[in-house]
């Protein structure tokens, strides 16, 4: 019988990849690592891949909290601008980003949220997947040219949940989803200041006073 995966097993599986003892016999195993794998194959359909943005996303769901209807995930937020679903996100980035763009990672950081994510998961779901992921991202994003064109720094934060049915029906529409789904997600450009300037500001504003 398969045992709950201990605090130390699950930050592994959030970061590495690692999953705990799967029965009494088995040893562990190593699978893709969760984080770090989410967030190569999600930048990478940013760049090259734009039809299939929708696939990284949960299925649209009303949250028991919102009793008129009003909220649901996924929760999309990009750079102050809400999205109410996976395709009105995906328009937007298609129509109004440039045709290049690059995404250049420079850290990642997980841990699990909720070591039990479905608590009426089936025996096909493994409780090292049966968790969910809080990912913080930061980066360079390149706009228009290779070389030459805009760069920003960026950081995004997103949570993800596992893809229940992809594991316990294994067939149908979610097999083209992603083994990790985005539920909440922002993105936000990072405005760097010149400290130089910063402090000759401080400065003049002390000097009025």
């Amino acid at each position: 019988m398969a045992s709950a995966p201990s605090e130390d097993e699950l930050v592994k599986v959030s970061s590495e990849g690692r999953t705990a003892l799967i029965d009494d016999v088995q040893s562990p195993i190593l699978t893709k690592p969760a984080a770090l794998e989410f967030v190569k194959e999600y930048y990478t359909a940013l760049t090259d891949s734009r039809p299939t943005i929708e696939n990284y996303y949960c299925t649209p769901k009303k949250t028991k909290e919102a009793e008129d209807g009003s909220t649901s995930t996924p929760t999309i937020e990009w750079n102050g601008n809400a999205y109410a679903t996976a395709a009105d996100f995906k328009t937007m980035y298609t129509q109004s980003m440039p045709k290049y763009v690059n995404f250049e990672v420079h850290a990642v950081d997980a841990q699990v949220l909720n070591p039990q994510f479905d608590t009426e998961a089936g025996p096909k779901v493994k409780p090292a997947k049966n968790i969910s992921i809080i990912v913080s991202v930061n980066g360079q994003l390149r706009l228009e040219e290779r070389l030459k064109g805009p760069l920003k720094e960026f950081h995004e934060s997103f949570l993800l949940v596992p893809n229940i049915d992809k594991m316990v029906l294994e067939k149908g529409p979610c097999m083209e989803k992603k083994d990790w789904l985005i539920q909440v997600q922002n993105f936000r450009y990072v405005v760097l200041h010149d400290p130089i300037t910063m402090a000759g500001q401080v400065y003049g504003d002390m000097a009025l006073d």
